[in-house]
């Protein structure tokens, strides 16, 4: 979820996939920070510079891309030929 939320949020500007992982990322931070302490607040530093840098790159990436691979559904930047474009 981080690359591809990621990469939908530097070549589409869609946001959702990332709005998801955080809160499901604060649900198990919640749990394990019972057990783990104060480490894990210290763990998301990584987590957003990662994903930050991520974003930043498919931003920059983006306008070298065709615009059938920024646009399509799915997986934004590993997208898939459709039969017509097998046939030679």
């Amino acid at each position: 979820m981080a690359i591809l939320g990621s990469f939908n949020a530097g070549l589409k500007q869609d946001y959702e996939l990332l709005f998801t992982k955080s809160l499901l990322d604060g649900i198990s931070s919640c749990m394990l920070s019972v057990s783990l302490g104060l480490g894990v607040l210290f763990s998301s530093v990584p987590v957003f510079v990662y994903q930050g840098l991520l974003a930043l790159l498919a931003h920059v990436i983006a306008p070298l891309l065709s615009e059938r691979v920024r646009f399509k559904k799915g997986l934004p930047l590993f997208a898939t030929l459709e039969k017509a474009d097998l046939r030679t």
